[in-house]
């Protein structure tokens, strides 16, 4: 990618600012991530018997650890259009921190959300959000267990 992006019209000040973003946000991320991870489930024996006894929990184990650990913990976004986000108007414009490390532990999304649990995610049949406000029905997002 960055080989590509040298043929461009982008400044060498440019091109150096992607290339610290590519190293922060692809290799140090993921670095940090395996090391959190692996130290998680060391500190939590029983999870990682239970991935070692059944590997198809690995696609559900990399999510909740992403969810347990948070690594990047906030976002910047700035609304697309004027929204009511329990009862606060956002116009707009505006802009918005997102916190992903208290959304990640919001008890309300999550039951015990203090705990690591490789097992979570698939949602019961009336938690998945729908898709009410269009011309067309459907779901909004549907977590499934295999």
């Amino acid at each position: 990618m960055f080989s590509d992006l040298t043929g461009t019209n982008l400044s060498d000040e440019e091109l150096a600012g992607v290339g610290t973003l590519l190293l922060g946000a692809g290799l140090d991320t993921t670095a940090n991530m395996i090391a959190l991870g692996t130290l998680a489930l060391l500190r939590h024996p029983g999870q990682l018997t239970a991935l070692r006894e059944d590997p198809a929990l690995a696609d559900r184990a990399v999510e909740e650890l992403l969810r347990y650990l948070t690594i990047a913990h906030i976002g910047i976004r700035a609304a697309l259009r004027d929204v009511e986000l329990h009862g606060h108007l956002i116009r707009k414009g505006e802009t918005v921190v997102l916190a992903a490390n208290a959304a990640n532990r919001d008890p309300a999304r999550f039951p015990g959300p203090d705990t690591l649990d490789l097992k979570r995610l698939a949602v019961r049949p009336e938690e998945v959000p729908m898709r009410t406000d269009s011309n067309i029905y459907g779901v909004r997002a549907l977590q499934v267990t295999f």
